[in-house]
């Protein structure tokens, strides 16, 4: 395809001098041809690039290897937009799961199974910068899940993850990783990618403002949000920027993740965003129940879990918010620090979990 742009001078030469013959043959000619008009022309006018359409490019690019086809994303833009429009369609191996395991140095290898056979100081022998892992899996497409364990979640990271997936993916697990990156930013990388599923385990977090409404808000895509504190019993992380904004954005849009877990999170949520929330799934069981309509939502799923981790509030304040679903409710465990139930409001709607921790 290169070698067709390069020598596109040649064409244009050869093509110019033979319109000139074709000229001069008719104007000594005095026969008219009357099938000629059906007869196409021999002769296109390609004198760039430009000239070719999408789908010539496309048909070209199907049977170019995808080395190649990488290096063609610097020809030119049009080329480039090509590629990224319809990257599904090329010569490009694909891939449900990678895994990438950090050996520290902002290094890592990938795990597979021939790696998974060797010691760790072997491992270590075939780790290379983060900031070329882009070329090693560039001619891979992940097409499911991307898995960081140990890593520094930092900005070369980020754009790292964001080349190997030309498209959304559906999963992001982080394993004791530190996430540095900006909250903007790592809000922005769900958004893109469209992740369904976003797990982070053991964990440090250097902004303490990523768990966040904004973070819920922006991401309304997202189904399972699992958080895991480092530490169950000891340390608890304080997320002051995550409030019932969120809650009540999950209720007026009427979507809402089946599962998210804040294990160990203390946030700023009150007894009045639960209250809100709480409402909503109490009218949209209703709508379901009434309408006999087919839970599409939540139908992947037996039924919704919310651990909110710790909230902001008394408990005689939770308790008054609750009372009015008793008629649907059987409470698994209540005390001064907990509360956790089952709502149900028939056979043929989705139970809903919660989990609640209370803290002043």
């Amino acid at each position: 395809m290169l070698k067709l742009f390069r020598t596109e001078s040649l064409w244009r030469r050869s093509s110019n001098k033979k319109k000139d013959l074709i000229r001069e043959v008719g104007v000594n000619s005095n026969t008219k041809n009357d099938y000629s008009q059906f007869i196409p022309s021999p002769f296109l006018r390609i004198n760039t690039i430009e000239d070719i359409s999408d789908k010539c490019i496309i048909e070209i690019l199907k049977r170019v290897d995808c080395k190649d086809i990488l290096n063609m994303r610097l020809v030119n833009k049009r080329i480039n937009k090509i590629i990224r429009r319809h990257f599904t369609e090329f010569n490009i191996k694909k891939i449900e799961e990678i895994v990438l395991v950090g050996c520290g140095e902002d290094k890592c290898y990938r795990l597979n199974e021939s790696m998974f056979l060797l010691s760790p100081e072997e491992r270590r022998q075939f780790s290379v910068s983060i900031k070329d892992i882009s070329k090693w899996v560039r001619y891979l497409m992940i097409t499911q899940t991307v898995s960081m364990e140990s890593l520094n979640f930092s900005q070369s990271c980020y754009k790292t993850l964001r080349r190997m997936c030309e498209n959304s993916v559906y999963e992001l697990l982080l394993t004791e990783c530190v996430i540095s990156i900006n909250y903007e930013i790592f809000s922005s990388l769900i958004r893109t990618l469209y992740l369904s599923k976003v797990v982070i385990k053991r964990c440090v977090l250097e902004d303490c403002q990523l768990l966040s409404d904004h973070l819920f808000t922006s991401n309304l895509q997202l189904k399972v949000f699992k958080f895991f504190g480092i530490n169950k019993k000891v340390d608890c992380i304080y997320a002051p920027l995550l409030s019932n904004k969120t809650l009540a954005t999950w209720a007026d849009s009427a979507s809402w993740p089946e599962i998210i877990l804040l294990q160990g999170v203390k946030s700023n949520i009150t007894h009045n965003g639960i209250k809100y929330l709480l409402e909503a799934f109490h009218e949209y069981s209703c709508m379901i129940e009434k309408n006999n309509m087919k839970n599409e939502m939540l139908k992947s799923t037996r039924s919704v879990y919310w651990d909110l981790g710790f909230i902001r509030c008394q408990l005689s304040q939770l308790v008054a918010v609750i009372r009015n679903y008793n008629r649907w409710i059987r409470y698994i465990k209540r005390n001064s620090e907990q509360i956790s139930f089952v709502y149900r409001y028939s056979n043929t709607t989705h139970p809903l979990v919660l989990n609640i921790y209370i803290y002043a």
